[in-house]
């Protein structure tokens, strides 16, 4: 999400770059004009062809910037949901411990089924032994 901004400053510088060469534009076509009622039409078709090349690959590259900064703001917003369902995951699983550890401390030991207790403590141990044995996540 930090190189976003860097795409934003670029399609800006982008834009300004743009305006400049549209100027530039402008007053050589300007002269383009002053040369034909002079002419010289050589150099008028000169002038003529050189302004004609300088936008298209301004403007394809300016596209493209803007095509990248949205192609990574929609990554972004991606990777932000996987990890926000992650952290869901991961809440849900922690209240399911902590009802199960709620179960056998508190309710009283004539209340619970043998069996089901049996399973609740290796169910905890089990979720406990890999990070008290330092193979955790």
């Amino acid at each position: 999400m930090s190189d976003t901004p860097n795409f934003k400053k670029l399609k800006n510088r982008l834009t300004q770059m743009r305006d400049r060469i549209e100027s530039l534009r402008g007053l050589c076509k300007t002269a383009v004009g002053y040369l034909r009622d002079e002419n010289a039409e050589k150099q008028a078709t000169e002038i003529a062809n050189l302004i004609g090349d300088m936008e298209p690959p301004l403007i394809k590259t300016l596209d493209m910037v803007s095509e990248l900064a949205a192609e990574r703001e929609r990554a972004d917003a991606d990777c932000n949901f996987r990890e926000m369902e992650r952290f869901k995951e991961q809440q849900r699983a922690d209240a399911a411990v902590n009802f199960l550890k709620r179960y056998r401390t508190e309710t009283p030991i004539w209340n619970q089924p043998h069996m089901i207790a049996h399973e609740v403590d290796e169910f905890l141990a089990a979720l406990t032994a890999p990070a008290t044995a330092g193979g955790g996540k």
